[in-house]
């Protein structure tokens, strides 16, 4: 038996060690179970109404008694004045029925309800110390031994003299000593009795068997804790969280109101540094000891709430802080970042303006190679025809001379007809070649004009002089001279159909700029 006790001892240490890191879904499962509290409470509510109603419909006074002893059973950790008011009505029936065990057990139970009060010491001392122990039954016996375990306890806790903290302790692992003869297979005693004497692997064993995860009575809330306690004691700060955390889940989802472990655990985070944790496991607990009137709990509050509370709010505070901190830095990165994309965009406007006027000069060098390849193909051809023209002419020369025909030959001469005839051609040639080049010309240009003021053309000619001042424009031949020459006409003219040009221009100031874009 003791070789098994061992095998489940180590068998129980394991898995505990391979579980220790699922504290935090544990925690949230937790923070769920705080979050909606209401069903939980609802659900306490809805039994005790259910044990109103037993009490209302008793028909006898044994009747009332069980049932206000089953009123002060569910309320004792959940409403303690409430439960005190049912634990005197059982006292009152009890006199009533002159039934001794009865009011014994009632004044038990108001005993342990005046300990868990927490400020009631002596009174429950003085209940105690009344009860007559040798005319209790087993049962009786085992609860007035329990009761005795607890009044030393909170005795020797609340005692600053040490002999006397120590003949309290003596008294209460006495008391513990019998309750667990009357029930050896107690394991709460038997877990707390291993405590006391450093056997914590003992203690664990007790308790591990009866204590898996899915446990969720007020039972397992009471052992988890004992649980947490030892490995406290061991200095197992993990495993303590985890059954501190797996006890608190019990109590809050049993509805109970009067407990130890949320507010140990709210300690131990705020220790962890988890601030917000803490805080709200900190007001949670004194919100529902405050419900309960649980006032011993308030005051074990009472001292790390302000610390706890200074904590969060320096937390707060610097979260403040950092953001802040981090609106501001994100509010710079913003403008910043404004700046670059103005920044950016008026760049991007530039190299787009750059962009469309290097696309005009490749368009224009483009058409530039064109006019000069076009141009010089027909001054080639041009050439080429008036070298065969010149030896045409020669040719008819020769023959008028040969003829001895020298009125002929002087008439031929001085005759301007061949002159006229090949300006002639030549103006044709051109107007030809630059209406290829530019077919639209005309047309854009009559649109820089004044409505009305345009130049018409007939179909199947070629320009005029006007317009051949201004297709040499075009063509960047700008000086006065050169068109003179060009045009067999005198500066003067070429000034006046310029000028008379301009007048008739839509803008006439960039009238001629305007030519050049055509």
């Amino acid at each position: 038996m003791k070789l098994i006790r061992i095998i489940l001892s180590i068998s129980i240490l394991l898995n505990i060690q391979v579980r220790a890191n699922d504290i935090e879904p544990l925690l949230k499962r937790l923070d769920a179970a705080i979050e909606n509290q209401s069903p939980y409470t609802q659900a306490k509510d809805l039994r005790i109404d259910s044990l109103r109603s037993t009490l209302l419909i008793a028909n006898s006074p044994r009747e009332r008694w069980n049932a206000e002893m089953n009123l002060h059973g569910e309320m004792s950790s959940y409403n303690l004045d409430s439960a005190l008011v049912h634990i005197k009505e059982a006292e009152r029936i009890a006199r009533e029925l002159n039934d001794t065990s009865c009011l014994i057990d009632a004044m038990i139970n108001r005993a342990f309800l005046y300990n868990t009060s927490g400020v009631m010491h002596k009174e429950a001392y003085d209940i105690f110390r009344a009860l007559p122990r040798h005319r209790l039954d087993s049962a009786l016996l085992f609860n007035y031994y329990c009761l005795g375990v607890q009044v030393y306890r909170n005795l020797a806790i609340h005692s600053f003299d040490n002999d006397l903290k120590a003949a309290y302790t003596a008294e209460k692992m006495a008391y513990r000593d019998s309750a667990i003869m009357l029930d050896p297979g107690n394991e709460v005693l038997l877990a707390n009795r291993h405590i006391d004497r450093g056997n914590f692997h003992a203690a664990l064993t007790a308790l591990g068997p009866l204590t898996p995860d899915t446990l969720s009575t007020r039972d397992a809330a009471v052992k988890y804790n004992i649980m947490a306690q030892i490995y406290e004691q061991q200095g197992n700060r993990e495993m303590w969280r985890k059954y501190l955390t797996l006890s608190a889940i019990c109590d809050i989802t049993n509805g109970v109101r009067e407990y130890l472990s949320l507010q140990a655990l709210a300690k131990m985070l705020y220790e962890d540094g988890d601030y917000n944790r803490a805080y709200r496991y900190i007001h949670h607990s004194i919100a529902d000891a405050t419900a309960c009137n649980a006032k011993m709990r308030m005051l074990e509050m009472s001292e790390s709430l302000p610390i706890i509370d200074s904590a969060y709010e320096d937390a707060q505070r610097s979260a403040r802080r950092s953001l802040a901190i981090t609106c501001i830095i994100i509010g710079l990165l913003v403008v910043i970042l404004g700046i670059s994309l103005i920044y950016a965009r008026k760049r991007n406007i530039r190299l787009a303006e750059a962009n469309a006027e290097q696309k005009i000069l490749n368009e224009r060098l483009c058409q530039s190679d064109t006019i000069k390849e076009e141009y010089i193909k027909r001054f080639m051809n041009l050439c080429l025809e008036y070298l065969a023209k010149m030896e045409r002419y020669r040719n008819e020369l020769n023959r008028v001379a040969a003829r001895r025909d020298f009125d002929a030959l002087f008439d031929t001469i001085k005759s301007t007809r061949y002159i006229n005839k090949e300006v002639a051609d030549f103006y044709d040639k051109f107007d030809e070649a630059f209406l290829s080049l530019f077919p639209n010309f005309v047309a854009d240009f009559n649109k820089l004009l004044r409505p009305g003021e345009e130049i018409s053309t007939r179909k199947g000619e070629g320009l005029n002089t006007e317009l051949r001042i201004y297709a040499l424009l075009r063509l960047g031949v700008s000086d006065s001279e050169s068109v003179c020459r060009f045009l067999r006409c005198s500066a003067s003219t070429v000034y006046n159909y310029r000028t008379k040009m301009r007048n008739r221009a839509i803008n006439r100031d960039n009238f001629e700029a305007e030519i050049l874009n055509l």
